[in-house]
Order: structure tokens, then sequence, then C-alpha cells
């Protein structure tokens, strides 16, 4: 609405290319669902760390296809080039969105906290809504809004968990920190033109 045809075509690219990535991850997501709902509710909370940080440490693996993915647009699709940028702002809030579609959605099923965790969801869509067009108005780009997206998953993480983690009364471990750690890796990484 706010960005030409041509803008729009590369944002909507990165967001195409990032969904390649988020249909494997859904799929995975169902699959773990009757496994967890299987499973009794102590032996579920006591894996809860070591399901994020599973997810966590196979998501940040697939982060890597950022690089053949940019080597493939570059030479195949050169006038998308741009997009890639805008991908790699928001690879790193996939991380994010994993855990969070794969264990802790979830979780909230299994625990049968479905009106909490889209309570949580709808507040994030209004930030998110708000985010997004607060950052069109003070930065005018689209990278600006990817920013944006980036810091609502962040949020979204930290709500869901902090709700499970007071509820239930289990360990997160370190699992934010690695995520966090892992994304400015990342970052840093893709930054170099090699």
């Amino acid at each position: 609405m706010f960005f030409s045809t041509t803008d729009y075509a590369t944002y909507s690219f990165a967001y195409s290319l990032l969904t390649l990535i988020s249909t494997v991850v859904a799929s995975v997501a169902v699959v773990m669902f009757s496994m967890f709902k299987k499973q009794e509710t102590e032996k579920l909370l006591s894996r809860y760390a070591i399901n994020v940080k599973t997810v966590s440490v196979l998501m940040a693996f697939a982060a890597t296809v950022y690089f053949p993915l940019c080597w493939f647009v570059r030479l195949v699709l050169p006038d998308y080039s741009y997009s890639l940028e805008i991908f790699r702002i928001v690879i790193p809030g996939l991380m994010l969105s994993s855990s969070i579609t794969v264990v802790m959605h979830n979780y909230f099923k299994a625990l049968e906290q479905n009106l909490k965790f889209f309570v949580i969801s709808l507040i994030i869509l209004i930030l998110s809504l708000i985010g997004g067009i607060g950052a069109y108005y003070i930065f005018g780009s689209m990278e600006s809004i990817s920013w944006m997206s980036v810091i609502d998953t962040v949020v979204w993480y930290m709500l869901s968990e902090r709700f499970l983690l007071k509820q239930y009364k289990i360990s997160s471990g370190i699992n934010i920190i690695y995520l966090i750690v892992t994304a400015l890796i990342f970052y840093a990484v893709s930054l170099i033109n090699s």
C-alpha cells in the first residue's frame, strides 16, 4: 500500500523465500503435536527446554539456506537481488517463530491453554501492525518494517515463554540467549561479501 509495485514485488519475493522454509516447519509442528499430546504432563514439562533447544539448533542450521539462495538469486534472478537484504533481516526471526510454532504452540495446545496462546498472539498481531506502520512512517523503508517484524517475533517468543514458565514452573535453560547469539552471528556472517 505504501510502496511501489516493484518494491512490493521485491518484498514479496523475500517473504516467499521465507515461506519455503516455514512450510517445512509447519509440517513438523503437526507431527510434534501428536507426540506431545501422548506424553504425560510432567514428562512434557520436563522436556520443554530440550524441545526448544532442539528446534533452535535445527533452525540455526536451516538459516544457512540463505547462502546458497543468495548465489542462486544473484545468478538466475538478478532483478530480485535486493530482496536478499529483506530475507537476510527476517531469517533470524524464523528461528524464533519456529520455536513458537513447533514447540510453544504445541505446548499450549497439549496443556489446553489455546485461549491464552490466542490472546498472546492477538496482542502480538496488534503490536506488529502498530510497529510496522510506525516503522514505515519513521524510516520509510522495507528494511525497517522487516526489522520491526523480527522485534515483534522476539516479543512474541518472550511473552509465550513467560506464560509457560510462570504457569508451569518449568526451566527454559538459556534458549533465548542461544537464539539471540545465533541471530547476531548470522547477521555478522551474512554481511561478509565472500
